[in-house]
């Protein structure tokens, strides 16, 4: 996808349309002869997609576009084990307690739960100022999306820092 082009993604009968350089996704109808996604590899893809859009705009600090890609029942539970909701998440990063200077994410595993949900997990390089203090850090991750009305939300995210000999 290059700057400015858009893909239109469908589940279920429901479409919406997704444009990565507005960072997420917004309604758009469409005729019902369009393709439907609903396979794993489809859900898969819209994960990658979600993911990559959501770390552009932690890189950028785009945290407007952030805040309507997050679910007001937010619940994000930190490496240290920190737990946020939307509120004290957006606040957290607005005041710049981490600032994400670059970050390598990849998707490992997507199960669908339903037309209007799905889990991601996978492994996560990141580089960040965290408090202050330059970080390296590899972590494990899961993530929890859903559709609410006509966009893709993120609802759940956790982490979990790996030890460093674990962390190539």
């Amino acid at each position: 996808m290059q700057r400015g082009e858009d893909a239109t993604l469908c589940f279920a009968g429901e479409c919406a349309l997704f444009s990565r350089f507005t960072e997420y996704a917004l309604a758009k109808p469409m005729p019902k002869q369009e393709l439907m996604m609903t396979t794993e590899s489809d859900f898969f893809d819209l994960a990658h997609k979600l993911e990559d859009t959501r770390w552009q705009l932690l890189l950028n600090a785009d945290f407007d576009a952030l805040t309507d890609l997050l679910s007001d029942d937010l619940q994000f539970v930190h490496s240290s084990g920190l737990k946020d909701d939307k509120t004290a998440y957006l606040d957290a990063v607005r005041a710049g307690a981490v600032i994400y200077r670059s970050a390598n994410s990849r998707i490992e595993t997507v199960v669908p739960l339903g037309d209007k949900s799905f889990v991601a997990s996978g492994a996560l390089k990141m580089e960040a100022t965290v408090r202050g203090t330059e970080r390296s850090l590899h972590s494990l991750f899961m993530v929890v999306w859903r559709r609410e009305q006509e966009t893709w939300r993120l609802v759940a995210h956790q982490t979990t820092l790996l030890p460093a000999s674990t962390a190539s």
